[in-house]
């Protein structure tokens, strides 16, 4: 597998995934998922909803695939915004200071509500900044790249080097966020800090997210759900039946009890129950 691997690497090649079951490949002793479709970063540019089918088996030991090769967006859900702490942010020099003057704002309460309450602050001003801060970084891309290719038709002298410095540096710091957005999105830990492969890892997000993407659920009747009423319904009743306590069995909780060894003696156990006194009470508050 390592060597499949270093493969697909080498020649760019994304795996499309599947849906159905995990192997498509067995014997008496071994399930394996032999199958399998890959395509190319321009294929998949075309091609972004394309999914893979494990069909159920024939007469042979496997399994056949079918690829749908979509061009069609799935209906989108509608999103809820959620907060999420950006990697990039910390390469700004009003990161810091903003965190801090956030969290030291006075929030009288118990403990716990202080902590809780000085998080949501935080998060309120930086979720507040950050759409202010960084919400024009392409357009800060494009505007660079234009006055750089000004720049070259200009006649050379001090003051237009000082001003190409400028807007290269400038455009330095903005690609590096760009990759540190992309790359925390991708979840690839593995490249160097400054490869600045952000094509790569937008193509590692685009498909993380379409194999992430759930099209439906089955409820408990077998039946297949795709609308959010029914995913919804899907989804609370499974959480609900796991977290319900059954009916308990009286007989086998006595019997699993006979068979534990106390640590807590009767004498102990005696003490544990008695009513508080006066003098302990006096005691523990004074």
């Amino acid at each position: 597998m390592q060597g499949f691997r270093e493969a697909l690497g080498y020649a760019d090649l994304l795996d499309l995934g599947f849906s159905g079951t995990k192997s498509t490949w067995w014997n008496a002793d071994t399930k394996l998922r032999l199958d399998r479709a890959v395509c190319t970063p321009s294929w998949f540019d075309i091609f972004g909803y394309a999914k893979l089918v494990h069909l159920p088996p024939s007469d042979s030991d496997h399994s056949p695939i079918l690829l749908h090769a979509s061009t069609i967006p799935l209906p989108q859900r509608t999103r809820i915004h959620r907060f999420k702490f950006e990697a990039f942010w910390l390469q700004h020099h009003e990161c810091d200071p903003l965190v801090k003057q956030a969290w030291h704002t006075d929030v009288t309460g118990v403990p716990l509500f202080r902590v809780a309450t000085k998080i949501k602050h935080t998060r309120n001003a930086l979720d507040k900044w950050q759409k202010a801060a960084f919400c024009e970084r392409q357009q800060s891309m494009l505007g660079i790249r234009a006055r750089l290719e000004e720049l070259l038709d200009a006649r050379v002298g001090n003051d237009i080097q000082e001003e190409k410095k400028g807007l290269m540096k400038r455009r330095q710091n903005l690609l590096s966020q760009e990759e540190v957005f992309w790359k925390q999105r991708s979840k690839i830990t593995w490249l160097r800090e400054g490869d600045r492969n952000t094509g790569f890892f937008h193509r590692k997000v685009s498909n993380r997210r379409r194999k992430n993407l759930i099209k439906g659920l089955f409820d408990d009747d077998g039946e297949w759900k795709e609308d959010d009423a029914g995913l919804e319904k899907v989804v609370s009743d499974y959480f609900q039946k796991m977290f319900t306590a059954s009916e308990l069995d009286l007989e086998a909780l006595a019997t699993t009890l006979s068979a534990i060894n106390p640590c807590v003696t009767p004498a102990m156990n005696a003490q544990l129950c008695r009513l508080y006194s006066g003098e302990e009470i006096k005691y523990a508050l004074f």
